[in-house]
């Protein structure tokens, strides 16, 4: 997605791509560079910087219970 978050442009990608090794990841990664970089990306929603904060913070750990024993 993008938004504008104050003065600045946000563009977030939900994969990790500089991990991923194949073809396909670093042909998207660099077109996701090239667009951030054109005066294309011009992001129509506005994002408060609060919720982009609450949106990208990293998420807390999930507590699994271990089952019971019989």
């Amino acid at each position: 997605f993008e938004a504008k978050v104050g003065p600045g442009r946000l563009l977030v990608c939900a994969s990790d791509l500089t991990s991923l090794k194949d073809a396909a990841a670093r042909n998207l990664l660099g077109r996701l560079y090239d667009y951030a970089g054109s005066a294309g990306f011009n992001p129509q929603v506005n994002l408060a910087p609060e919720a982009a904060r609450e949106l990208l913070a990293a998420p807390a750990p999930v507590k699994t219970q271990q089952p019971e024993k019989p």
